[in-house]
């Protein structure tokens, strides 16, 4: 069994005991152990998800920050998924435009793929060239 700890907080808060039974030595030895195992354990994953919350946000304002890198999606990958979804560029623009209403993430990869496949081909052929995707499978 491996033994992970978190050096996010060198001095534990003092356990508070709040119930008003006498206990025997040994057994409050265990539940003040226990509860500030519990408590630096909780202390840890807090410090965690601020850390990432603020990673999170900090590459959502560089990856929007020109208004072209982000696609605002109808829905996830399903339609139960409600529209909390985008879909982001992190290098250059999208090489798409929506012209109408917000797109479905299956949407996005069909366009995605569509534009993919035409590049190479005009690229390989020197012509002009079309595509057409229905659920990521060229139709």
């Amino acid at each position: 069994m491996s033994r992970i700890s978190s050096m996010a907080y060198k001095r534990l808060q003092p356990s508070i005991s709040d119930d008003s039974k006498p206990r025997s030595q040994s057994n409050s030895r265990l539940f003040d152990r226990i509860y500030r195992r519990g408590n630096s354990c909780l202390q840890a994953f807090e410090h965690t998800t601020s850390y990432d919350e603020s990673i999170t946000g900090y590459m959502r304002r560089q990856l929007t920050s020109n208004g072209e890198r982000s696609i605002p999606l109808r829905y996830g990958t399903n339609p139960n998924q409600k529209n909390d979804a985008e879909v982001f560029a992190a290098e250059e623009e999208m090489p798409i435009k929506v012209l109408n209403g917000a797109p479905g993430y299956i949407n996005i990869l069909d366009a995605l793929n569509g534009w993919q496949l035409v590049k190479e081909l005009s690229e390989a052929t020197g012509l002009p060239a079309a595509a057409s995707f229905k659920h990521v499978s060229p139709a």
